[in-house]
């Protein structure tokens, strides 16, 4: 980019792996970069911090889409958030130590989307969470590996008083939520412009099936093996969208392994409202919604 000016004007997507010997002069090209032309970054580290320099060059401050991932500062966190374009950013919190000072930043009114990753858990990641939900239409949570060994009382409790205009909410997990905690089933009441939710099992139960809105079009449940425990309430809700019209458009369980035949009567039940029934391994479903709508 130095050597061949006519190209910067071209750059649309950059990723950046930044290694624990990298300094910061090597980076100073990004600077030279246009704005306006730039449109996606990944930037990721590793054992050391990044080079908030970054966040300030012309091209970055004019990206749309944002994916990082790396110990994640309060500075860091405010860097992204100010950027005045960013529509959409996805965050990976490889944090191992929270951060008790306040999070003091008003997000750019351009961000929308928003998908949070936790590695582990760090109480800096439900702050950062309270700060962006109000304004969110879609957000996707992977809480951390170690979570389902607790209730999640912190993040459950900021999703639900911090949430209100979401279209798409998806939680996301390596197994059941335990203790079980249906608060999915008053999310879905908090968010009536809902279009598309997925559940963790655990997160929910059969009054669910009666608060979700009738604009929702797509529902992913994840559950174990059959019987699924609340097959009757999922069956009257099917049929309730076929005869109510409800928005409903496809119905996705989730499972770590794909068996038809114990799902074959639900299958049909779709098909009688006009719905799409599928099936899909529940550990696959992340990286399909990263690459979906929220991060290319």
């Amino acid at each position: 980019m130095q050597t061949c000016p006519h190209l910067r004007a071209l750059l649309r997507h950059l990723a950046i792996w930044q290694s624990g010997s990298q300094v910061e002069e090597q980076l100073q090209w990004i600077r030279i970069l246009p704005e306006d032309t730039l449109r996606i970054l990944h930037y990721f580290w590793s054992h050391n911090k990044p080079h908030l320099s970054v966040f300030d060059a012309p091209a970055v401050r004019t990206i749309t889409q944002l994916d990082i991932s790396g110990d994640i500062t309060p500075a860091i966190a405010k860097a992204c958030l100010s950027l005045p374009s960013l529509q959409t950013l996805c965050i990976t919190f490889y944090n191992t130590a929270s951060y008790d000072c306040a999070l003091e930043v008003t997000p750019s009114p351009s961000l929308k989307h928003l998908v949070v990753i936790m590695i582990y858990q760090c109480s800096f990641t439900y702050r950062f969470l309270a700060v962006c939900a109000p304004q969110l239409s879609t957000l996707a949570l992977l809480p951390a590996v170690h979570f389902m060994d607790n209730p999640g009382a912190t993040v459950v409790d900021t999703l639900l008083a911090c949430t209100g205009q979401l279209t798409e909410f998806s939680l996301f997990g390596w197994g059941a939520w335990s203790p079980a905690r249906p608060f999915m089933d008053d999310l879905v009441l908090r968010n009536p412009a809902l279009e598309r939710v997925c559940c963790l099992e655990g997160t929910y139960s059969e009054q669910l099936f009666q608060h979700l809105p009738a604009t929702l079009r797509v529902l992913e449940l994840a559950t174990g093996v059959a019987p699924y425990p609340y097959e009757r309430a999922l069956l009257d809700y099917i049929a309730r969208v076929g005869e109510e019209g409800l928005g409903l458009r496809r119905l996705c369980l989730l499972m770590s392994c794909i068996d038809e035949e114990p799902w074959a009567h639900i299958a049909e039940s779709c098909k009688k409202s006009g719905v799409e029934f599928s099936l899909d391994v529940h550990r696959e479903t992340l990286y399909k919604a990263r690459g979906r709508e929220w991060c290319a």
